[in-house]
């Protein structure tokens, strides 16, 4: 499979580690972006380009690894706008 590929719910959730149901879920309490990659919508089906589904990830990654590197209060990261506060 290259970047191009489109995925449908089913391979989306093996990557994402959720069920069909919740995707579905998810698409229609406006979570694309957030919790799940933005979507195409091709006649009544959604599809997600396998490029797109592996850079969410990443940054999802990314986005674990820098709060984890924050001060930490209460057993709770310190957002940037506390520590300029303090």
């Amino acid at each position: 499979m290259n970047k191009h590929t489109l995925i449908a719910k089913g391979k989306l959730g093996e990557f994402m580690g959720m069920s069909v149901q919740a995707i579905t879920q998810k698409i229609h309490k406006g979570k694309e972006g957030i919790d799940i990659p933005f979507a195409l919508k091709i006649g009544n089906s959604y599809r997600w380009k396998l490029g797109t589904v592996m850079q969410f990830i990443d940054e999802k990654e990314h986005e674990r690894k820098v709060l984890l590197s924050l001060p930490m209060r209460d057993d709770k990261p310190v957002s940037k706008v506390q520590i300029n506060r303090v």
